[in-house]
């Protein structure tokens, strides 16, 4: 029953800092007249018209919107927040408008790459920052074994060779650093040691990655090819693609040139594409750019020969506007059939966009969201050399190499150790017999023997002690700062895994969700910062009371 009433409380509060955060921005820039006619752009215009309309006729404005552009995720957070209602009914109606808002990332470019740039820079943030968090709380306990050791056999400092790899590059020194942290933990401790250094063998690939995000962001060539393709702007492509040799592009450029009436021209790039490039699509398009120039016998074979690659939909419903227009409508009514038969939703669409025009609407055909995500990131990892000092393949072997040695060492009796109780250090090559306790044999022997000197026994109560009150002082201050640095510096190695990722993760989203907002401008990711919000809220407390509860019960 608790668990219910926390899973609501924690459903109601998320729900409520959506709707906070679904504030309507301003500023944002009216289209051109030319680009009124594109599903995106037309969606946008009735989203603003329903700001200045009441309740009910703001959310008949919104739904056309969606009819007109259900690919664009806007429409349906819009109407989300319009009919946001904590009454039963309405509110999983809402609700169901936000799924349905998040589901439309994948049909829509820049919905989707914002949305991979933010969760790839949070993972990559945490694989940085969580090295260090280890390295901040075990260093300071693990530099004083190390002198110990060298002390005692110089052959120890060879461990330190681990950091002469750091000069390659940042991936290195944080592998260095969490081998050396990791280095005098026993038991399950090391296997996150292992979890944690194969993990950073992502970090290249990832930071790879949001290298392609940022410049495919700025890169004019693909914000062409994707305006065009989503039906944002035709003039803009027309001006960037040109002379092109790249397929996407080329097709865009196409699409562009048809887009903006210049039928002559787009034919021309079709019709050179089509010599490397047998794809259906581009049949329809030439056959849509011959139907424009009134020459419909070399549409309609266009089209026929897209059909016999790959039936579309909108091969056929040319096929019935040409049909209607020689007033064969007959023929016209069964390519029509056909066409509604494969992709009614995308007929319907197209119909309630283009009904208003008197002149011959034809279907045309673009670059999947897919296809040019695909592209983007073959575009963005040109410059990436995966064999190169800072690439991913040689840091997986220093990775795997330092694996091994922390595998092998796990049962090495020659480490040094720390008293649990007193803080002493200690090790073979100084203590004649080590008792497996983790403790030294001063207090190891303050335990078992009673006969000893009663004052070396108070003095050695009195000074674990006093290391015992100092060590929970540090670990409660510790545990109001980042969530897990309380359990690294305890030896908890997964559990602090687990809270300083969920956190780093959580926080570094939030930031990059209301950051990363490049083409979709005047909207935000607001669903996902207001759950990302709370997720930093919860892991944090979670984290912490986690820490607390087990040093006041002395397990660290």
């Amino acid at each position: 029953m608790c668990l219910k009433k926390t899973s609501l409380l924690f459903l109601g509060l998320l729900l409520f800092f959506v709707h906070l955060f679904f504030a309507p921005a301003a500023g944002a820039n009216h289209p051109s007249e030319d680009a009124l006619m594109t599903p995106e752009a037309y969606s946008y215009l009735l989203i603003e018209e329903s700001k200045k309309k009441p309740a009910a006729e703001a959310v008949g404005l919104i739904e056309k919107a969606i009819r007109v552009s259900p690919g664009d995720p806007a429409p349906y957070f819009e109407l989300f927040d319009r009919t946001f209602s904590l009454h039963p009914q309405k509110f999983f109606h809402s609700l169901n408008y936000l799924f349905k808002g998040i589901s439309a990332y994948t049909r829509n470019f820049w919905w989707f790459f914002n949305l991979s740039g933010i969760l790839t820079g949070a993972v990559l943030t945490a694989l940085v920052l969580i090295p260090i968090l280890i390295a901040v709380s075990r260093l300071p306990l693990d530099i004083p074994l190390m002198a110990h050791e060298i002390e005692e056999d110089v052959k120890t400092a060879g461990y330190l060779l681990a950091l002469l790899p750091s000069v390659m590059g940042p991936y290195y020194f944080l592998a260095s650093v969490c081998f050396l942290s990791l280095l005098h933990l026993k038991g399950r401790p090391r296997y996150a040691g292992y979890l944690l250094l194969f993990a950073l063998i992502l970090a290249p690939l990832l930071s790879a990655y949001m290298k392609t995000y940022l410049s495919v962001s700025s890169s004019p060539e693909i914000k062409a090819a994707v305006a065009v393709n989503e039906g944002r702007s035709n003039q803009y492509a027309a001006r960037v693609l040109e002379g092109r040799e790249e397929i996407p592009l080329r097709f865009s450029y196409a699409l562009a040139l048809q887009k903006e009436g210049r039928l002559r021209a787009a034919a021309g790039e079709y019709e050179e594409l089509l010599a490397s490039w047998k794809d259906p699509r581009a049949y329809v398009n030439l056959g849509n750019c011959y139907a424009g120039m009134r020459r419909l016998d070399k549409a309609v074979e266009m089209y026929n020969a897209s059909i016999k690659i790959r039936p579309l939909p909108s091969a056929y419903y040319n096929l019935s506007m040409v049909a209607r227009e020689r007033l064969d409508f007959t023929a016209g009514d069964r390519y029509f059939q056909q066409a509604s038969d494969m992709d009614f939703d995308r007929v319907a669409q197209f119909r309630e966009l283009r009904n208003d025009l008197k002149k011959l609407a034809l279907m045309e055909e673009t670059l999947t969201t897919g296809e040019l995500l695909s592209f983007a990131l073959r575009w963005g990892l040109k410059t990436v050399r995966p064999y190169s000092v800072t690439g991913a393949f040689l840091l997986t072997a220093f990775s795997f190499l330092l694996i091994a040695v922390l595998f092998m060492t796990r049962e090495s009796s020659t480490m040094a150790s720390r008293c649990q109780k007193c803080g002493k250090l200690y090790c073979i090559a100084c203590e004649r017999r080590i008792p497996r306790v983790g403790m030294c044999t001063e207090c190891f022997r303050s335990m078992i023997s009673f006969e000893s000197n009663p004052a070396e026994r108070i003095d050695t109560i009195v000074k674990t002690h006093n290391y015992l009150k100092r060590r929970r002082r540090l670990l409660g201050i510790l545990s109001f700062t980042i969530p897990g640095l309380t359990l690294f510096y305890g030896g908890r190695m997964f559990s602090g895994l687990f809270f300083s990722f969920m956190f780093i993760f959580s926080a570094s989203a939030l930031v990059f969700s209301l950051l990363f907002t490049f083409n979709i401008y005047p909207y935000t990711h607001n669903w996902l910062a207001s759950l990302l919000f709370l997720m930093v809220v919860f892991f944090y407390l979670s984290g912490n009371l986690y820490a607390i509860r087990r040093l006041k019960k002395g397990w660290l």
